[in-house]
């Protein structure tokens, strides 16, 4: 029997075929690896989008970063985690006064070499970059003051840095931290290596990146027990299922000891809920809440065992702005 395209198209979208697919993928991705393979991956952001709006995605990007991490400016040694296929935000933090820019990525993200050039020329003439170009064309891999690691994990980068003594004076990503294999422990690392006085940005988004919306409901991808999910995320940095109160948790006990402060303002909220203004989570109205947490409810009953007990408002929440800020040194 021969199976047409849409009939196998349809089976992809069963919910357990779509397991079977992503423990498949996941496999595959841990013999690449095993093997040094790092092409691949996220970041491919600037694939599919025009010249105009790769350069409003990296304008906005860093955007987001000032405002939420209260910077006038950026200084000394920075890091961005997760960069994909562009060092565009990076050149804007060395204008805007950074030493340093550090881009850590797992992965390499496959890109088209010529039009990263024209991206970075219309950069460059728009906001006076042309101090960062060493040579007569563009060439990311050769840009004064950015150094790129590729291959390297965030996970490991932060762990050795962190072992060494040495310091950054702010770290940020967007969309990143939800595909880090661990990405709590990462922050705690994170935070040794930041230095007084120094914020880290982390726009993270809580959605499941097309695992089974939309085609199902927003939290379709928590009903997947523990045991299984890690079967079908372990290696290929799909969405690790690491949510606001595990942050929370964790935050809060970093800064019992008054190292550090953090906050979370919203990013989005399940249901679709982009909010026009990101907003600290405890200054959402109740009218905001309502719908997310009526979804929450709803479908409470499919979820794991793992999330069931979860407060509907952190279930609700499902894409975060996290600012911590180092306010001190542990006390010896």
């Amino acid at each position: 029997m021969v199976l047409s395209t849409s009939r196998i198209s349809h089976l992809r979208r069963h919910y357990g075929i779509r397991i079977l697919n992503y423990i498949a993928s996941n496999f595959l991705w841990k013999i690449r690896q095993k093997f040094g393979m790092i092409r691949g991956g996220g970041g491919h952001s600037h694939a599919k989008l025009s010249i105009d709006e790769s350069i409003r995605h990296i304008e906005n990007i860093f955007q987001r970063y000032c405002q939420y991490g209260d910077l006038s400016r950026f200084m000394g040694v920075c890091v961005e985690v997760g960069p994909g296929d562009s060092a565009g935000v990076a050149m804007l933090m060395r204008k805007s006064g950074a030493d340093e820019v550090k881009l850590i990525d797992r992965f390499y993200a496959p890109r088209d070499m010529e039009k990263q050039k024209r991206i970075y020329e219309v950069l460059s003439n728009k906001f006076d970059l042309a101090f960062l170009k060493n040579g007569m064309a563009w060439d990311e891999k050769n840009l004064h003051g950015i150094e790129w690691k590729i291959g390297l994990p965030a996970e490991d980068f932060f762990r050795q840095v962190a072992e060494s003594g040495a310091m950054f004076d702010t770290i940020v990503s967007c969309a990143v931290m939800e595909h880090l294999y661990d990405p709590l422990g990462c922050l705690i690392d994170m935070t040794k290596c930041l230095k007084e006085d120094g914020t880290m940005i982390h726009c993270i988004d809580f959605r499941d990146h097309g695992m089974f919306e939309p085609r199902y409901h927003p939290l379709k991808y928590l009903t997947v027990p523990r045991s299984l999910y890690r079967m079908m995320t372990r290696y290929s940095g799909d969405q690790n299922r690491v949510l606001i109160h595990d942050y929370r948790k964790v935050l809060d006990d970093l800064s019992r000891d008054n190292t550090i402060s953090y906050d979370f303002y919203a990013w989005f909220l399940v249901g679709g809920i982009e909010l026009d203004q990101l907003v600290r989570i405890d200054q959402i109205s109740s009218e905001q809440w309502q719908t997310p947490v009526a979804i929450v409810d709803k479908w409470r009953h499919e979820l794991a065992a793992d999330y069931r007990t979860v407060p509907s408002r952190d279930l609700a929440v499902a894409g975060i702005c996290l600012v911590v800020k180092k306010t001190g040194v542990p006390a010896q």
